[in-house]
């Protein structure tokens, strides 16, 4: 009788899992500059805060970074038009500066901004205890223009003069966030021992 085909099973295959670590870069910029000083503030731990997270990963065996999405604010203080263009600059400045000090590939980063952050600036306002809040509030929740609502809040000379030095500081940033895949490799079973038969002779 022939002898069946032995049967091969499929080897196990790894598992790709793609994780994210993310954080708040709060780089110091000069008025009206986009250029990042090292030299001053905290602008040498905040990059390289951000350059430790890449490298950490770039250097784990078994994962592959897939993309390094950069979204830079500017705060509600000043000019719509030139905090559009500061939000854009500094942000792609950020970028250079990650891709100078870890390589990483231009296709893997993904660089957006902010103009204003309104949003940022209203959950600070309506979580303080300003006295004119409400009214505050109303002006952000209005229909105006960015530029017209910044006019009408700095009437409130007291409040804004709080806000400029407590709350917009804050709302200058970039926050980031670093997608990478891990590869697991499948778990072998523990080998049997291969059973031996043991034959017994008898003699008659």
């Amino acid at each position: 009788m022939p002898k069946p085909d032995p049967v091969i099973a499929d080897a196990p295959r790894p598992t790709v899992i793609t994780e994210s670590v993310s954080g708040t870069a709060r780089i110091h910029f000069a008025v009206n500059e986009t250029a990042i000083n090292l030299d001053i503030e905290n602008n040498s731990s905040e990059l390289g805060a951000i350059v430790s997270k890449l490298d950490s990963i770039s250097n784990d065996c078994g994962t592959r970074i897939v993309q390094v999405e950069l979204i830079g604010y500017a705060s509600p203080e000043g000019g719509h038009a030139n905090n559009d263009w500061l939000a854009s600059r500094r942000t792609a400045a950020l970028k250079e500066a990650i891709q100078r000090e870890c390589g990483v590939p231009d296709s893997v980063v993904i660089a957006r901004h902010v103009a204003e952050d309104w949003d940022g600036l209203r959950k600070a306002v309506l979580a303080s205890n300003l006295e004119d809040k409400n009214n505050l509030l109303d002006i952000i929740d209005s229909d105006k223009n960015a530029d017209q609502k910044e006019a009408a809040m700095k009437r409130h000379k007291t409040s804004w003069a709080w806000i400029s030095s407590k709350i917009l500081p804050r709302l200058r940033r970039t926050e980031y966030v670093i997608r990478y895949e891990r590869r697991y490799e499948p778990k072998h079973p523990p080998t049997r021992p291969s059973e031996t038969k043991t034959t017994k002779t008898i003699t008659p």
